[in-house]
C-alpha cells in the first residue's frame, strides 16, 4: 500500500464537483493501486478552462501555504 502522506503533507485530487464520474474513476484507480492518503479539491469551472485550473491552482496554493504546508 502506497500511503501519499508518507512523501507529502497533502496530495489532492483536483474535480469539478459536477464530474462525479470522474471522481469515482479517480477513486477505483487509487483504490486499484492501493494508493491512500489523498483528498479531492474542488475545481473552479469557468467559461475558459484555463483560467478555471488557473484560479483553482491558486487557491490550492494559498489553502496549503496558510495550512503550512511544506510538501
Amino acid at each position: 500500500m502506497i500511503n501519499l502522506r508518507h512523501y507529502f503533507d497533502r496530495a489532492y485530487i483536483i474535480n469539478l464537483p459536477e464530474r462525479t464520474d470522474r471522481r469515482l474513476q479517480a477513486e477505483q484507480e487509487m483504490a486499484s493501486q492501493r494508493i491512500t492518503g489523498y483528498e479531492f479539491f474542488e475545481a473552479v469551472k469557468h467559461e475558459n478552462g484555463a483560467a478555471g485550473i488557473f484560479i483553482t491552482l491558486v487557491m490550492l496554493i494559498e489553502k496549503s501555504y496558510y495550512a503550512g504546508h511544506k510538501s
